[in-house]
């Protein structure tokens, strides 16, 4: 990557390390699985793969009687059938919108460990796809030059611990991070269909589309917002037609009752929670609640209003050069929604090769983007011992840097 004469970070270990820690991580992965209980892991003893879980009973719940997917007795009956005779100490509640509890109804047509097979494929795919692309289309040939080829950024994103921690979890992320990536790309090529489609694939995390929205409304780009409305209509329209508008209402109640899981200091992984209000609140007592949210409500007013003068200001560049404000679109979501997880970290890859625009900025950039991929591992695990959210830091770090490029553009 970046040549240089540091002791403990040469080329070689710069180069070495991420591969290292992908084949541990793999080979602790392996032995969980080899050594397991039923669905319990043989080294750490915790459910494997319970998100997926999640998934496949929330499907099950959506072909048989959608009116229990939000009941939490009903997501721990029907879990707790599916992986029987494993009794996990506590199940994950389903929290994804109806539309997505369709899409997942189509896991429940294979059996549990054939899906899970398959699920498991899907994500390695997606991660190569979505690796390619960017590599293809975002990374700066000087970068490509100093050692990111291809296969080292593929390392360095199945090595990552959100990478990691979602696929042990069997998350959804890698699907997520192509998605994003694809919409991101397509903004940046001007293929409007392409990109309102696929924001209307990623309606199962609504927040993660704020950023493209808002973009393309102040861009003046009103087909890809017709084509995201149209088809995300079409995906909705079909599950209200057949199963009616309770699931929705049942999940708006279920969203509004999450923002405040970093109170939950028992029963609930605080340490994986990692946005600037998940940090914040898991310092708090809950008595304190009302009070951030609305300080919080404030500042994500404060951050859009200005974000926004930023892109009207930029709107005449062309978009394959506005890499400022489309770093931001990934990251918007990571800083304004109360909830997200470390898996959803991904997003910081594509963040931050956009973000590596200035040559002269490279050196820090590159220590940066260490830091964060340590901070990805190191970060969770202290926070589980002081049950904070401590990965919250992460995207705040990322922010501040953006925030110095940002100001660097306005300048020039």
């Amino acid at each position: 990557m970046i040549k240089g004469n540091w002791n403990l970070l040469n080329s070689k270990r710069i180069r070495d390390y991420p591969r290292l820690m992908l084949v541990s991580c793999g080979i602790v992965l392996l032995l969980n699985l080899v050594l397991h209980h039923g669905w319990q892991g043989g080294l750490f003893r915790l459910l494997m793969w319970g998100d997926f879980i999640v998934y496949y009973a929330g499907g099950m719940i959506y072909k048989t009687d959608i009116s229990g997917l939000y009941n939490p007795a009903v997501q721990e009956s029907t879990q707790l059938k599916l992986i029987s005779p494993t009794i996990p100490p506590g199940v994950t509640l389903y929290s994804y919108p109806p539309n997505a509890a369709q899409l997942h109804s189509l896991l429940s047509y294979l059996s549990l460990p054939a899906s899970l097979i398959l699920w498991c494929v899907i994500s390695i795919v997606c991660i190569i796809f979505a690796v390619k692309l960017m590599h293809r289309y975002l990374v700066p040939e000087r970068l490509t030059h100093n050692g990111l080829s291809i296969f080292q950024l593929a390392i360095l994103v199945f090595s990552s611990f959100a990478f990691i921690e979602g696929f042990a979890a069997g998350q959804m992320h890698a699907i997520t991070l192509l998605l994003m990536v694809g919409i991101l790309i397509a903004t940046m090529k001007e293929k409007w269909f392409l990109a309102g489609s696929l924001a209307a694939g990623l309606t199962y995390k609504p927040q993660f589309v704020i950023g493209f929205l808002l973009v393309w409304l102040i861009w003046k780009k009103f087909y890809p917002i017709l084509v995201f409305v149209l088809f995300s209509l079409i995906w909705n329209g079909v599950v209200l037609v057949t199963r009616g508008i309770g699931p929705y209402l049942a999940y708006l109640e279920f969203v509004r009752n999450m923002i405040y899981l970093p109170y939950v200091k028992e029963g609930f992984p605080t340490s994986i929670l990692s946005t600037p209000y998940s940090l914040v609140a898991s310092l708090l007592s809950f008595k304190y609640s009302s009070l951030w949210n609305t300080i919080y409500f404030i500042i994500i007013v404060i951050l859009i209003a200005v974000f926004s003068v930023l892109v009207y200001k930029q709107r005449k560049i062309p978009i394959e050069n506005q890499k400022i404000v489309l770093a931001m679109v990934l990251l918007l979501p990571l800083l304004i929604t109360p909830y997200a997880l470390l898996h959803d970290l991904l997003l910081l890859f594509p963040v931050m090769i956009l973000l590596a625009i200035d040559p002269d900025q490279d050196k820090f950039a590159f220590t940066l983007a260490i830091l964060v991929y340590i901070a990805m591992l190191i970060l969770p695990l202290l926070g589980i011992s002081l049950k904070l959210a401590l990965s919250g830091l992460i995207p705040v770090v990322i922010f501040i840097y953006w925030s110095n490029q940002a100001v660097r553009l306005v300048r020039t």
